[in-house]
């Protein structure tokens, strides 16, 4: 009998990757590079976004920090919640092993 796949993974079980040559994953690394420069112009003008909603120069750091951590904080309750709760339905791979034991 084989053993129970994840609902996460129910999609692409059982098939194989396909194979890209090399220009595909050349142009798929360029188009990820645009997205990249895209992110970074719109994160070059949030600083003076930030001045115009009234934000100081001290005040500046604060607010790009906020985000991050505010993920992290996400993050940690998702592991905390995941390691008491069995019904939680995006656990991480190290609790599966751990639940499945």
């Amino acid at each position: 009998m084989s053993e129970p796949v994840h609902p996460r993974h129910q999609a692409t079980h059982g098939r194989r990757k396909p194979e890209l040559s090399f220009w595909q994953i050349f142009n798929m690394c360029f188009g990820f590079l645009g997205i990249q420069f895209g992110f970074a112009l719109q994160n070059a003008n949030v600083s003076r976004i930030f001045q115009t909603l009234g934000a100081s120069i001290d005040e500046i750091p604060i607010l790009w920090i906020a985000a991050p951590l505010a993920w992290i904080h996400a993050e940690y309750i998702k592991l905390v919640r995941s390691l008491t709760d069995k019904r939680v339905w995006d656990h991480y791979l190290v609790v599966d092993a751990k639940l499945r034991d």
